[in-house]
This record gives C-alpha cells, structure tokens and sequence, in this order.
C-alpha cells in the first residue's frame, strides 16, 4: 500500500530534538527524503501549518516546551520548492499543544506552558502583517 501526495512532519520527544520533513521523489511508494529543517529544538511541543505570509504557501511554526529558559517559536516561512526561511519570532514564553485561531480575519495563536515561570497563563500571539 502507498499514499499518493502525503507530507509528513515530525516532532522530537522530549529533550533536545528536530523538526524533519518527508519529501517524495515523484513515485510516493519509493522512498522518501528527510528534509531537516531544524535540528536543535528543545521539546518541540507544538506545530502548526498555515499561510502566516499571505502568499498562497503553508507555512510551519513550531513552539518550544518550557523545559529551557528561553523557549523559541519559529516560523518557517514557505519560499516554495521544498525551501524554507527560519524566523525567531518570539522568546521566552513555551507552549504546550498551542492552537491557530482567527480574531476578525486575523491569524492569532494561542497556547499555554506546560511548566516554568508562566505555567497558568493563556498566551495570544497575532499575526502583524506590515504594510507596504
């Protein structure tokens, strides 16, 4: 059996882990290349797949549990072709099972640590897009 246009991600356990893609080589029942996008996460916890650069592209942004002092989210912004640009976007606050959201057609993301200083708190990020 084999699945026809299947992208797979990946999400380390818990520690230090990475964040991998599967990307077919045309025949999706032969093998597929891991394409890494990051590997020094720590605790990647949670990802979330959406157009954040209103270009048409999914894009993949990925929160860091609160088991370092300065848990990362990351953006990794679709250039197409199987690229992708890395962007720290914020610092400090982890999340555990964050969630996307919509407020007045606006991305937001919402989440919540699992431990650490902001254990308790709901945390909302929104998309500020720039204008031009």
């Amino acid at each position: 059996m084999c699945f026809q246009r299947v992208t797979l991600n990946t999400l380390g356990g818990r520690g230090a882990g990475g964040f991998h893609g599967l990307r077919q080589r045309g025949d999706p029942c032969q093998l597929w290349r891991e394409h890494v996008l990051a590997s020094d996460l720590v605790d990647p916890h949670s990802l979330i797949v959406a157009d954040f650069t209103g270009d048409g592209l999914p894009d993949i942004c990925v929160i860091e549990m609160d088991f370092t002092d300065y848990p990362q989210m990351i953006l990794f912004v679709n250039r197409g072709g199987g690229r992708f640009e890395t962007h720290v976007v914020d610092e400090g606050a982890g999340s555990h099972d964050a969630r996307l959201i919509h407020i007045n057609d606006t991305l937001a993301i919402v989440g919540k640590p699992f431990t650490g200083k902001h254990l308790g708190e709901v945390h909302l990020w929104m998309l500020r897009r720039q204008h031009h």
